[in-house]
């Protein structure tokens, strides 16, 4: 199987599920930033995983897409700094591969939004569900209340899957 990371930058989290997932085939990442996907290709390839993670310009992302059937996409604290018209075009891309579940984590705690040009903010939750996203879980990343209030970098996670 393979992961789609939407907004890979430099690719840690390429390079850590590579080596923590010996059976994963591939793990493609994606981001808009042509300069996180320079540096990304080279930590990929100083951490010496670049046979099984590899960054893609986003001019070949829609045709490396349409060759895999992603697992798992992924997007970690990048679609809250997306405007909606961003984060439709990604989701429909990653849909037409055929991807089973979005796994998200959002910058604003309980909630997933687009931040608009204006300021404005739009909840993406829609837009996953017209693609065929239901979400199955939110969990915060402390279980402690007190702890996810208090701690460092609270964050909630997010997983959908395709009806």
């Amino acid at each position: 199987g393979a992961i789609v990371d939407v907004g890979a930058g430099y690719g840690r989290l390429a390079h850590r599920t590579v080596t923590a997932v010996p059976g994963l085939d591939r793990f493609l990442c994606l981001d808009a930033v042509a300069e996180s996907t320079f540096l990304c290709q080279y930590y990929l390839g100083f951490r010496g995983v670049s046979s099984r993670a590899m960054a893609v310009p986003l001019d070949e992302a829609e045709g490396i897409l349409e060759g895999v059937r992603p697992r798992l996409a992924v997007n970690t604290h990048s679609f809250s700094e997306c405007t909606m018209a961003a984060i439709r075009w990604w989701i429909e891309r990653v849909s037409r591969s055929g991807a089973r579940h979005w796994f998200i984590v959002p910058n604003d705690g309980p909630v997933i939004r687009s931040r608009e040009k204006d300021g404005t903010h739009q909840d993406v939750i829609p837009v996953l569900a017209e693609f065929g996203f239901r979400m199955v879980m939110m969990q915060p990343k402390y279980l402690d209340p007190a702890v996810q209030r208090l701690g460092m970098h609270p964050a909630y996670y997010f997983l959908f899957e395709r009806v």
